[in-house]
């Protein structure tokens, strides 16, 4: 966007078009799979929030709306990986741990390990989702 040059964000469209075709659910167009979803799902996210951006400023609704979806359902799912505070025996944890604990995320629905870098991309994906108005 800031250099204007279209073979940029046809390089944008091109990564975006394919991990909306090749990470899509079986039959439903611009919806991540849940079939693996994790944290990876939140790094689909994140990305894609940017290809949105440069698709609104572009003009082109058809790729805006199909990314918007996209986004939606993920963030969807990265929500989903909050970690589970009503399954959390307080008593086993040392007190400094609790703070870290709540609103985490955890590495998938099968993984309740948090690290760094994971809560970072959920995050992240998350408030540019929000910020872009996509979700509430």
């Amino acid at each position: 966007l800031i250099t204007g040059d279209t073979a940029a964000s046809d390089f944008v469209f091109k990564m975006n078009d394919y991990m909306v075709s090749h990470f899509s659910e079986e039959g439903e167009t611009c919806s991540p799979s849940t079939e693996s979803a994790g944290v990876v799902t939140a790094v689909y996210v994140e990305g894609m929030t940017k290809a949105y951006t440069v698709a609104k400023t572009l003009g082109d609704e058809e790729r805006a709306d199909c990314y918007a979806r996209f986004i939606r359902n993920g963030a969807e799912t990265v929500m989903e990986l909050q970690f589970p505070m009503e399954d959390l025996n307080l008593d086993d944890y040392p007190e400094e741990a609790i703070p870290i604990a709540t609103g985490g995320f955890c590495g998938s629905k099968t993984d309740v390990t948090m690290q760094v870098d994971r809560n970072q991309h959920e995050t992240m994906a998350l408030m540019r989702a929000y910020e872009l108005g996509l979700i509430e």
